[in-house]
């Protein structure tokens, strides 16, 4: 009686099989992001009045960039602090990571660069508020010069700008080198 239970058992694991789990359209591994082999490098504004700059790197993030407010930033720890002091000013900048992000569907490059919060005394006057700059521009097709868009959104003292306020900027970037 046992040899019967267990050729049964054995006919029917053979015959009706284990149901296998169904891992369509699971992703169980994260796919990095595509960023674009072209915008890898060293990208600097034309217009001197803006002064920005930026460098990607392979996976679209930012480790060195130059902000039009903070000047020189570097990024390689994540966020950064800036100090600077001048004749009867003082600034302070808090900086966060920012990463460059490529729309497929689009064919664009964005830019969230965040000042989490600044601080300006001039004399015995302060200023203090946070600022995020959006940028947006299709890929290059020559690969060496990209035209964008800003959007600068100020906070000062607890007032926000309107967002439809805020009026876009066109800037043109010039690849200048490669990492």
């Amino acid at each position: 009686m046992k040899k019967l239970s267990i050729i049964a058992v054995c006919c029917f694991l053979m015959f009706a099989g284990c149901k296998r789990a169904d891992i369509r359209g699971k992703n169980t591994i994260d796919k990095p992001e595509y960023f674009p082999d072209v915008m890898v490098g060293r990208w600097e504004a034309e217009a001197e009045k803006f002064n920005w700059m930026f460098e990607f790197q392979p996976d679209g993030s930012i480790l060195k960039m130059n902000h039009a407010m903070a000047g020189e930033v570097d990024l390689t720890d994540g966020e950064a602090y800036i100090e600077k002091d001048k004749p009867a000013l003082r600034m302070e900048y808090l900086v966060s990571p920012c990463k460059a992000k490529y729309d497929p569907a689009t064919n664009e490059v964005f830019i969230e660069v965040i000042i989490g919060y600044y601080r300006i005394q001039a004399f015995d006057k302060v200023l203090e508020g946070s600022r995020t700059d959006i940028f947006r521009g299709a890929l290059p097709e020559d690969g060496k010069m990209w035209k964008t868009e800003l959007l600068s959104y100020l906070e000062i003292e607890g007032k926000k700008l309107k967002k439809d306020a805020v009026k876009p900027h066109p800037i043109v970037f010039n690849k200048t080198g490669t990492p």
